[in-house]
């Protein structure tokens, strides 16, 4: 699972690594997760929650499919890794490894300049950019792909919230 906004040719160099290795591999990239251009955030169907509960499950099934008798392991950097708890087919995973997929909740991030920021952007800036311009641009959030309307708002409600994306009880 990668990070928001990068593309799957990012880890193809990983992935042929690990394909030397004898492992069967698959990079994709999430549904409207590339967007680039601001008419086409706006209507992008891009979603945290899609991401996590429709594109890896399936991305599993197929592997499921394709490689009956083997075992699935998944690597998540950034959001993929944090996404992988919203899977309904996580159970599926023999092994998971998560690089860089800290917590989103502004409040945990430890250094107090980057934490203002974040806070910024998350009540201040991103709301006002989406309200404004129907989808949230990198720069409202200090850099950055677009994101569509679907995938800004679950950014900035997450993001506010001490449980990110989970709900209260876990």
């Amino acid at each position: 699972n990668s990070a928001v906004g990068t593309p799957r040719r990012y880890y193809q160099a990983f992935a042929e690594f690990l394909a030397a290795q004898g492992f069967a591999v698959v990079t994709y990239d999430y549904r409207g997760a590339l967007v680039r251009e601001a008419r086409a955030a706006r209507v992008s169907p891009a979603s945290l929650l899609a991401w996590g509960g429709q594109d890896q499950p399936a991305v599993t099934r197929y592997l499921r499919q394709r490689y009956p008798d083997h075992a699935i392991a998944l690597i998540g950097h950034s959001v993929g890794g944090q996404i992988i708890g919203l899977s309904p087919a996580a159970r599926q995973l023999a092994a998971v490894a998560v690089v860089a997929s800290g917590h989103g909740y502004w409040r945990r991030i430890g250094d107090a300049a980057r934490r203002r920021r974040r806070a910024f952007h998350l009540y201040v800036s991103g709301p006002l950019a989406l309200a404004v311009f129907g989808y949230l641009p990198g720069f409202a959030m200090g850099g950055g792909a677009p994101k569509g309307p679907l995938h800004a708002r679950e950014f900035l409600r997450f993001g506010r919230s001490p449980h990110y994306f989970c709900k209260e009880d876990g």
